[in-house]
C-alpha cells in the first residue's frame, strides 16, 4: 500500500467523487490510529473511507480533480510540455504568472507542463469572458 500526503480521490462514471483517507491502494500517512495528526490535538476520523469535511487537503484534491476534468475538456491533458509551450506562445505573457516576489512573467523555458496547462486554461477563459482569468490571474 502506498503512503500519500493527504486523501486520495476516486472518480467513477455516474457516481459522485469520493475522497478517502484510506483506499485499496493508498493511505494518508497523517492518519494514525484512527485520528488525523495534522490537527492539534489529533481529531478522530470516524470513517477513513470518507475524508471529513474539516480536512484542509480535501478541498485541494477536489480542486485538482475539477482541474483535470477541465484540462480533459480542453484537450490539454495529453499534450507534452513542448506542445503546451508552442500553444502558450499564442497567448499574452500576463497569463504565465510571475515568480514569487517579482513582476516579470515566467519565461516559457521556466514553466513546467502543469504551469503551462493552467496558463493556457486561464487565457482561453479570458478570451471567452468566463471566470476571473480575464485579469490574467495565474493559479
Amino acid at each position: 500500500m502506498n503512503r500519500s500526503f493527504g486523501p486520495a480521490a476516486t472518480e467513477r462514471e455516474g457516481e459522485p467523487l469520493k475522497v478517502s483517507c484510506v483506499t485499496s491502494q493508498t493511505f494518508c500517512f497523517l492518519l494514525v490510529g484512527g485520528a488525523c495528526t495534522d490537527t492539534k490535538p489529533p481529531r478522530p476520523v470516524p470513517d477513513p473511507a470518507v475524508t471529513p469535511d474539516w480536512c484542509k487537503y480535501r478541498r485541494q484534491i477536489e480542486q485538482d480533480v475539477a482541474d483535470a476534468a477541465e484540462f480533459r475538456a480542453m484537450c490539454l491533458d495529453t499534450l507534452t510540455r513542448a506542445e503546451l509551450s508552442a500553444l502558450m506562445r499564442d497567448y499574452p505573457a500576463r497569463f504565465r504568472g510571475c515568480p514569487y516576489g517579482t513582476e516579470k512573467p515566467w519565461r516559457l523555458t521556466q514553466m513546467n507542463a502543469e504551469m503551462l496547462r493552467h496558463a493556457i486554461r486561464n487565457a482561453r477563459k479570458a478570451a471567452t469572458g468566463t471566470d476571473d482569468a480575464a485579469n490574467g490571474r495565474a493559479d
